[in-house]
Parts: structure tokens; C-alpha cells; sequence
């Protein structure tokens, strides 16, 4: 058998770079679904603001529609005051042109207000398109570099599984056998010793355990049964 210090050492280092890809193969596509969100989200609010723009323009339509009906109404009335015969009716159709003459003024300030928020909101989507393009092929731009990141990611994994199996099948089968289980239930099959301490599952070694892995023997952590090494150098 192979060195078997050497052996583990180059093991727990491998399954060390598997563990930080495999936390960066995780990560890397809930960034670029983050990023590709951004996206979504930017064309999202200048849709949201060209369509209150399309809301104001109609709501102004409507008001001037309605104005000149409320002007064409309140002239006829004007012209019908000199025609009536009593005072009750008079009466009644001044009440009328005051009603029209008052939704007169209102639509006329509705649309005044109308105008303004068309005009600030045109301003915000021409500022707003104007920046979106610049906005969008950066974060297209970080979408791709975590894209290529991922793969480069999954390929340095293939690398280093290749690697690690190049170390086990050094290592004697009955510890291959047992590395090999370990890996299957726990994803790591090696520990280091931290004073007394497994590094992974944080549990006591007993001393005399500790002692003979110095010493070169093989044992593994009583607690989490992975295969111990001591403490780095």
C-alpha cells in the first residue's frame, strides 16, 4: 500500500475543492436566475410606466371628449334661458348650466393635471429608455460570465472526482470500501484532527485514537466514521 498519510492528505484536499465547487455550482445558477430576474424586472417598470403614460392619454381623450359635450350642452342651455316662460323654469335651468359649468372646470383641471403627468412621465420613459439598453447588456454581460463560470465549475468537478478516484484506487480495498460508503451516506469521507476534534462532524477523538493517527495508523472518527488525518502543518 501507497503511503496512506499521503494518500488521505491528498484526498481530504480534493474532497476540500469538491466542496467549495460544489458550493459555487449551487450558488452560480440562483445568480444568473438573480441577474436574469433584474432583467425581467427593469423592462417590467418601463412597461409599467409607458402604459400610465397610454393611461393618462386616454384619460385625457375621454375628459376633452366629455368637455365639449359639457360645452355644447351648457351653450344650448345658454341660449334656451331667453325662451322660457316662468321663473321655475329659469330657475331650474340655471341650475343646470351651473351643474355643466362646474363639470366644466373640473375636466378642464383634470386635464391640466393629465397633461402634467404625461409630459413627467414621457420625460421618466425617454430617461428611462435611454439607459435601459447600457442597463441591459451589463447584466446580460454578468449572466454570461456566471454562465461560463458554471460550466467551468462543473467541468473542474468531472477533473477533480477523476483526480480523487486516481487517489482511492491507491489505497488498500478494505479502506477503499469503507471511504467509498462514507462518501455515499456523508459526501466527505475524510477529517482532519483538530487538537482532539474531528473538523467535520465537531466531535471529541479520544486521545489514544488521536495518538495512533499521528503515529501513521489508520482509524477513523468514532462519531461520523470518516477516515482521519492529522492536523494540517
Amino acid at each position: 500500500m501507497a503511503d496512506w498519510v499521503e494518500v488521505l492528505d491528498a484526498l481530504a484536499l480534493c474532497e476540500e475543492h469538491l466542496a467549495r465547487l460544489g458550493r459555487d455550482q449551487e450558488e452560480l445558477p440562483r445568480a444568473i436566475e438573480a441577474t436574469e430576474r433584474q432583467v425581467e424586472e427593469a423592462r417590467a417598470r418601463l412597461e409599467a410606466e409607458r402604459e400610465a403614460v397610454a393611461e393618462f392619454e386616454r384619460t385625457r381623450r375621454d375628459q376633452e371628449s366629455e368637455l365639449q359635450d359639457c360645452e355644447v350642452r351648457r351653450d344650448r342651455y345658454r341660449s334656451q334661458t331667453a325662451q322660457v316662460k316662468t321663473n321655475a323654469e329659469y330657475t331650474a335651468l340655471l341650475h343646470e348650466i351651473d351643474a355643466v359649468t362646474q363639470r366644466i372646470s373640473e375636466l378642464e383641471e383634470g386635464i391640466l393635471v393629465a397633461m402634467e403627468e404625461i409630459d413627467e412621465r414621457s420625460g421618466r420613459v425617454t430617461r428611462m429608455e435611454a439607459e435601459q439598453a447600457g442597463f441591459e447588456q451589463d447584466l446580460q454581460d454578468r449572466a454570461k460570465g456566471l454562465r461560463e463560470r458554471l460550466d467551468q465549475v462543473r467541468n473542474e468537478i468531472k477533473e477533480r472526482e477523476v483526480e480523487r478516484e486516481g487517489w482511492v484506487g491507491r489505497l488498500d480495498s478494505e479502506i477503499q470500501v469503507h471511504y467509498r460508503r462514507i462518501v455515499r451516506v456523508l459526501g466527505r469521507g475524510i477529517a482532519h484532527i483538530n487538537g482532539r476534534t474531528c473538523a467535520v462532524c465537531y466531535r471529541d477523538v479520544p486521545y489514544e485514537r488521536v495518538n495512533r493517527v499521528i503515529a501513521g495508523e489508520v482509524h477513523t472518527c468514532p462519531s461520523c466514521q470518516r477516515l482521519l488525518v492529522g492536523e494540517r502543518g
